[in-house]
C-alpha cells in the first residue's frame, strides 16, 4: 500500500501537482502581505495557506516513509522537509500566540537541530 501511495507521490503528474500547488501559494503568500487584501480575503488565504501546508507535509511523511533513509540523500528532499518543518513551526508559535523573539529563536533552534540531523546521515 505504502509502495503504491509512495509511486504516486513520486509521479510526473503528482509533482506537476505540487508545482502549481508553489506557485498558488507564493501568491497568496505575497496576497498576505497587503493590509487592504488581507481585510476582504484574508481568512481564505490563510486557509489555503494551512491547505497547501498540509498536502505538503502529507507529500513528505509518504515520501519519508517511503523512501526511509535514502530519503535524505535527495538535496531537493532536504529542502523540503526543512521548509515543511519551519512553516510547521512557524504556524505552531503563531497560534500559540508566543512573544516574536522567542519565536525567531525557536524556528533557528528547530532549524538548526534538522540541520545537524541531517548532516549526521
Amino acid at each position: 500500500m505504502i509502495a503504491k501511495i509512495g509511486a504516486i507521490v513520486g509521479g510526473q503528474k503528482f509533482q506537476s501537482f505540487i508545482t502549481i500547488l508553489i506557485v498558488l501559494n507564493a501568491i497568496a503568500l505575497g496576497l498576505e502581505t497587503n493590509k487592504d487584501i488581507m481585510r476582504v480575503i484574508g481568512p481564505e488565504l490563510i486557509f489555503f495557506d494551512q491547505l497547501v501546508l498540509s498536502i505538503f507535509t502529507i507529500e513528505i511523511f509518504v515520501k519519508l516513509i517511503n523512501e526511509r533513509t535514502s530519503f535524505f540523500k535527495n538535496g531537493w528532499n532536504i529542502f523540503d522537509f526543512i521548509t515543511v518543518v519551519g512553516s510547521i513551526t512557524d504556524v505552531l508559535v503563531t497560534n500559540l500566540q508566543v512573544k516574536q523573539k522567542f519565536s525567531r529563536i525557536f524556528y533557528y533552534q528547530i532549524m538548526l537541530e534538522f540541520a545537524l540531523l541531517i548532516l549526521d546521515q
